[in-house]
Protein backbone atom coordinates (compact mmCIF):
# COMPACT_ATOMS: atom_id res chain seq x y z
CA UNK A 1 0.00 0.00 0.00
CA UNK A 2 1.34 3.42 -0.96
CA UNK A 3 1.51 5.81 1.99
CA UNK A 4 1.45 9.60 1.90
CA UNK A 5 3.50 11.00 4.77
CA UNK A 6 0.99 13.20 6.58
CA UNK A 7 1.23 11.91 10.16
CA UNK A 8 4.54 10.07 10.42
CA UNK A 9 5.72 9.33 13.95
CA UNK A 10 9.08 9.71 15.68
CA UNK A 11 9.48 8.61 19.28
CA UNK A 12 12.85 9.18 20.93
CA UNK A 13 13.39 7.94 24.48
CA UNK A 14 10.34 9.21 26.40
CA UNK A 15 9.35 11.90 23.91
CA UNK A 16 6.92 12.05 20.99
CA UNK A 17 8.64 14.47 18.60
CA UNK A 18 6.30 13.81 15.66
CA UNK A 19 4.56 17.18 15.71
CA UNK A 20 7.85 19.07 15.35
CA UNK A 21 8.90 17.27 12.17
CA UNK A 22 8.22 17.58 8.46
CA UNK A 23 10.92 15.22 7.19
CA UNK A 24 11.88 11.71 8.25
CA UNK A 25 14.16 9.22 6.50
CA UNK A 26 15.51 5.82 7.50
CA UNK A 27 18.87 4.84 6.01
CA UNK A 28 20.23 1.31 5.95
CA UNK A 29 23.23 -0.22 4.19
CA UNK A 30 25.55 -3.18 4.50
CA UNK A 31 29.23 -3.15 3.61
CA UNK A 32 30.22 -5.48 0.78
CA UNK A 33 34.00 -5.90 1.07
CA UNK A 34 35.67 -6.66 -2.23
CA UNK A 35 37.40 -10.03 -2.56
CA UNK A 36 38.34 -9.97 -6.26
CA UNK A 37 41.29 -12.22 -7.09
CA UNK A 38 43.47 -13.14 -10.06
CA UNK A 39 41.66 -15.28 -12.60
CA UNK A 40 38.29 -13.59 -12.13
CA UNK A 41 36.59 -11.83 -15.06
CA UNK A 42 34.54 -9.47 -12.86
CA UNK A 43 34.74 -7.95 -9.42
CA UNK A 44 33.62 -10.10 -6.48
CA UNK A 45 32.15 -8.95 -3.17
CA UNK A 46 31.46 -10.54 0.18
CA UNK A 47 27.82 -10.36 1.33
CA UNK A 48 28.36 -10.32 5.09
CA UNK A 49 29.91 -6.93 5.81
CA UNK A 50 29.06 -4.54 8.62
CA UNK A 51 25.56 -3.10 8.85
CA UNK A 52 25.08 0.68 9.01
CA UNK A 53 21.71 2.25 9.73
CA UNK A 54 20.16 5.36 11.17
CA UNK A 55 17.59 8.09 10.74
CA UNK A 56 17.75 11.60 9.29
CA UNK A 57 15.03 14.00 10.42
CA UNK A 58 14.19 17.68 10.19
CA UNK A 59 11.46 20.09 11.19
CA UNK A 60 10.51 23.33 12.91
CA UNK A 61 12.63 24.59 15.81
CA UNK A 62 11.05 25.04 19.24
CA UNK A 63 12.58 25.37 22.71
CA UNK A 64 11.49 25.94 26.30
CA UNK A 65 13.59 24.28 28.98
CA UNK A 66 10.83 24.79 31.56
CA UNK A 67 8.10 23.11 29.48
CA UNK A 68 6.62 19.69 30.20
CA UNK A 69 7.19 17.78 28.06
CA UNK A 70 10.43 19.28 26.80
CA UNK A 71 10.50 20.94 23.40
CA UNK A 72 12.36 19.47 20.44
CA UNK A 73 15.54 21.57 20.83
CA UNK A 74 15.80 20.69 24.51
CA UNK A 75 15.43 17.00 23.71
CA UNK A 76 17.83 16.81 20.77
CA UNK A 77 20.56 19.13 22.02
CA UNK A 78 20.42 19.24 25.80
CA UNK A 79 19.37 15.63 26.30
CA UNK A 80 20.77 13.52 23.51
CA UNK A 81 23.48 14.94 21.24
CA UNK A 82 26.50 12.71 21.71
CA UNK A 83 25.20 11.17 24.93
CA UNK A 84 24.35 7.57 25.79
CA UNK A 85 22.30 5.35 23.51
CA UNK A 86 18.66 6.29 23.06
CA UNK A 87 15.78 4.09 21.91
CA UNK A 88 14.34 5.46 18.67
CA UNK A 89 11.18 4.32 16.88
CA UNK A 90 9.59 5.79 13.81
CA UNK A 91 6.58 4.83 11.70
CA UNK A 92 5.03 6.08 8.44
CA UNK A 93 1.59 6.30 10.10
CA UNK A 94 1.91 5.12 13.69
CA UNK A 95 -1.51 3.50 14.04
CA UNK A 96 -2.12 0.07 15.57
CA UNK A 97 -0.81 -2.53 13.13
CA UNK A 98 1.36 -0.04 11.25
CA UNK A 99 4.98 -0.82 10.43
CA UNK A 100 7.45 0.62 12.93
CA UNK A 101 11.26 0.67 12.95
CA UNK A 102 13.12 0.58 16.28
CA UNK A 103 16.74 0.58 17.35
CA UNK A 104 19.24 1.90 19.89
CA UNK A 105 20.90 5.00 18.50
CA UNK A 106 22.77 8.16 19.26
CA UNK A 107 22.12 11.65 17.91
CA UNK A 108 25.40 12.27 16.11
CA UNK A 109 24.57 15.59 14.44
CA UNK A 110 22.17 18.44 15.14
CA UNK A 111 21.86 21.75 13.30
CA UNK A 112 19.40 24.37 14.54
CA UNK A 113 20.77 27.76 13.51
CA UNK A 114 20.89 28.83 9.87
CA UNK A 115 18.94 30.54 7.11
CA UNK A 116 18.24 34.00 5.80
CA UNK A 117 16.39 36.88 7.48
CA UNK A 118 12.68 36.19 7.49
CA UNK A 119 13.08 32.42 7.10
CA UNK A 120 11.37 30.01 9.45
CA UNK A 121 13.74 28.65 12.08
CA UNK A 122 14.26 24.99 11.24
CA UNK A 123 16.46 22.16 12.49
CA UNK A 124 17.93 18.94 11.15
CA UNK A 125 19.43 15.97 12.94
CA UNK A 126 20.99 12.59 12.31
CA UNK A 127 20.72 9.51 14.49
CA UNK A 128 23.12 6.58 14.06
CA UNK A 129 22.03 3.11 15.10
CA UNK A 130 24.05 0.45 16.85
CA UNK A 131 23.37 -3.21 17.50
CA UNK A 132 20.25 -4.41 15.71
CA UNK A 133 17.27 -2.68 14.14
CA UNK A 134 13.83 -4.24 13.90
CA UNK A 135 11.03 -3.73 11.40
CA UNK A 136 8.10 -4.40 13.66
CA UNK A 137 4.39 -3.84 14.21
CA UNK A 138 2.97 -1.02 16.32
CA UNK A 139 0.99 -2.82 19.03
CA UNK A 140 0.22 0.22 21.20
CA UNK A 141 0.35 3.63 19.46
CA UNK A 142 0.61 6.02 22.39
CA UNK A 143 -2.60 7.94 21.73
CA UNK A 144 -4.65 6.81 24.74
CA UNK A 145 -3.75 7.48 28.37
CA UNK A 146 -4.09 4.09 30.07
CA UNK A 147 -5.36 3.77 33.63
CA UNK A 148 -6.16 0.05 33.82
CA UNK A 149 -4.62 -3.30 32.94
CA UNK A 150 -5.27 -4.69 29.46
CA UNK A 151 -3.56 -6.02 26.34
CA UNK A 152 -3.17 -5.12 22.70
CA UNK A 153 -4.74 -6.89 19.74
CA UNK A 154 -2.99 -10.07 18.67
CA UNK A 155 -0.74 -9.99 15.61
CA UNK A 156 0.44 -12.84 13.41
CA UNK A 157 4.18 -12.18 13.39
CA UNK A 158 5.02 -15.82 12.70
CA UNK A 159 6.94 -18.34 14.77
CA UNK A 160 10.39 -17.69 16.21
CA UNK A 161 12.84 -20.09 14.60
CA UNK A 162 16.48 -20.79 15.35
CA UNK A 163 18.59 -17.88 14.12
CA UNK A 164 15.78 -15.38 14.68
CA UNK A 165 15.21 -12.80 17.42
CA UNK A 166 12.07 -11.08 18.62
CA UNK A 167 12.66 -7.42 19.48
CA UNK A 168 10.38 -4.98 21.27
CA UNK A 169 10.58 -1.28 22.03
CA UNK A 170 8.66 0.47 24.80
CA UNK A 171 8.35 4.27 24.93
CA UNK A 172 6.58 5.80 27.92
CA UNK A 173 5.76 9.31 26.69
CA UNK A 174 3.43 10.78 29.35
CA UNK A 175 2.24 10.21 32.91
CA UNK A 176 -0.19 11.79 35.34
CA UNK A 177 -0.43 11.08 39.05
CA UNK A 178 1.75 8.24 40.34
CA UNK A 179 1.29 5.28 37.96
CA UNK A 180 3.22 2.05 37.55
CA UNK A 181 3.30 0.06 34.33
CA UNK A 182 4.51 -3.49 33.70
CA UNK A 183 4.55 -4.47 30.03
CA UNK A 184 5.16 -7.96 28.67
CA UNK A 185 5.37 -9.33 25.13
CA UNK A 186 3.41 -12.58 24.95
CA UNK A 187 3.02 -15.32 22.33
CA UNK A 188 0.44 -18.07 21.79
CA UNK A 189 -1.87 -19.62 19.25
CA UNK A 190 -4.70 -17.37 18.12
CA UNK A 191 -7.12 -16.65 20.95
CA UNK A 192 -4.37 -16.56 23.63
CA UNK A 193 -5.82 -19.29 25.80
CA UNK A 194 -2.40 -20.00 27.35
CA UNK A 195 -0.03 -17.12 26.57
CA UNK A 196 3.71 -17.35 27.29
CA UNK A 197 5.70 -14.30 28.33
CA UNK A 198 8.63 -13.75 25.98
CA UNK A 199 9.86 -10.28 26.98
CA UNK A 200 9.32 -8.43 30.26
CA UNK A 201 10.17 -4.74 30.43
CA UNK A 202 11.32 -3.21 33.70
CA UNK A 203 8.49 -1.51 35.54
CA UNK A 204 7.95 2.04 34.29
CA UNK A 205 6.91 4.91 36.55
CA UNK A 206 8.08 7.87 34.45
CA UNK A 207 8.83 8.77 30.84
CA UNK A 208 11.61 6.77 29.24
CA UNK A 209 12.25 3.89 26.85
CA UNK A 210 13.55 0.33 26.68
CA UNK A 211 14.60 -1.94 23.79
CA UNK A 212 14.74 -5.67 24.59
CA UNK A 213 14.94 -8.99 22.77
CA UNK A 214 14.54 -12.75 23.14
CA UNK A 215 15.76 -15.74 21.11
CA UNK A 216 13.73 -18.58 22.67
CA UNK A 217 12.46 -20.73 19.80
CA UNK A 218 8.67 -21.14 19.69
CA UNK A 219 6.07 -22.39 17.24
CA UNK A 220 3.63 -19.72 18.45
CA UNK A 221 2.54 -17.52 15.55
CA UNK A 222 0.62 -14.81 17.38
CA UNK A 223 2.04 -12.05 19.55
CA UNK A 224 0.68 -9.23 21.68
CA UNK A 225 1.59 -6.68 24.33
CA UNK A 226 0.01 -7.12 27.76
CA UNK A 227 0.25 -4.60 30.56
CA UNK A 228 -0.54 -4.31 34.26
CA UNK A 229 -1.41 -0.85 35.53
CA UNK A 230 -0.91 0.15 39.14
CA UNK A 231 -0.89 3.24 41.29
CA UNK A 232 -2.94 6.30 40.35
CA UNK A 233 -3.36 8.63 37.42
CA UNK A 234 -2.58 7.43 33.90
CA UNK A 235 0.28 6.51 31.59
CA UNK A 236 0.68 6.81 27.81
CA UNK A 237 3.05 4.51 25.96
CA UNK A 238 4.10 3.02 22.64
CA UNK A 239 5.00 -0.62 21.91
CA UNK A 240 6.64 -1.80 18.69
CA UNK A 241 7.48 -5.50 18.23
CA UNK A 242 8.89 -7.62 15.41
CA UNK A 243 10.94 -10.68 14.48
CA UNK A 244 14.22 -10.42 12.58
CA UNK A 245 16.81 -12.86 11.35
CA UNK A 246 19.83 -12.45 13.60
CA UNK A 247 23.08 -11.28 12.07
Amino acid sequence: MTVTLKNAKLWMAGFDLSGDHNQLEFNGAKDTPEDTRFGMDSRSYLPDGLLTFGVSHAGMYDQDSSATPLKVDDVLFAEHVGTALTVMTFAPVGAVGDVGYSFNGITSAYQSIGGAVGDAHVFSATGLGTGDAVRGTIMEPGVTARSSSSNSSEFNLGDLAAGETVYAALHVIATTGSPTLDVDIESDATGFASPTTRISFAQATAIGAQFLSDVTVTADDFWRAAWVFGGSGSITFVVNCGIQTTG
